[in-house]
């Protein structure tokens, strides 16, 4: 899946390590290399139609994004840009996507037409079209503080 965006070098079960270049005990799914260099770590999970396994799935992926102070994607999951970042208070999923961006991960979405992207914050950062124009602005870690969001 993240060969159709054009990513290159993907590596499962890929170690994590810290900003001191510590080896974490950390394996994330998969591991890609974005056309910029920068890297893509999937977490990927089944989902189905309850909101617990998205929830955990944040949380897991949470974690990772902390350790490593580097964003995070969990997926594939089922949706679009205008699906998942509606922000509209009767769907729960698209308020679950809205927090997982606060805790720096993003999801791995395919669309019901196929179209595979990287989203992050309720905005790609990567579709089959290649990274997007605003990519050094949106893809970085957010140290919140508080109810504050300082970027790293």
């Amino acid at each position: 899946m993240l060969e159709s965006l054009g990513c290159t070098d993907v590596q499962a079960e890929y170690p994590l390590i810290d900003p001191d270049g510590n080896q974490l005990r950390m394996r994330v799914d998969l591991c890609a290399r974005m056309p910029n260099g920068h890297f893509a770590l999937v977490e990927c999970k089944a989902f189905d139609d309850t909101l617990t396994p998205y929830v955990d799935a944040i949380i897991q992926a949470a974690s990772y994004a902390e350790a490593i102070r580097y964003p995070v994607f969990i997926g594939p999951v089922a949706g679009s840009r205008s699906t998942l970042s509606a922000g509209r208070m009767d769907n729960a999923l698209s308020a679950l996507h809205l927090m997982a961006g606060r805790l720096n991960v993003g999801f791995l979405t395919k669309s019901e037409s196929g179209s595979v992207a990287l989203m992050l914050r309720g905005q790609y950062v990567m579709t089959k079209g290649g990274i997007v124009e605003k990519f050094d602005t949106l893809f970085s870690y957010v140290e919140r503080r508080g109810s504050r969001q300082v970027r790293s």
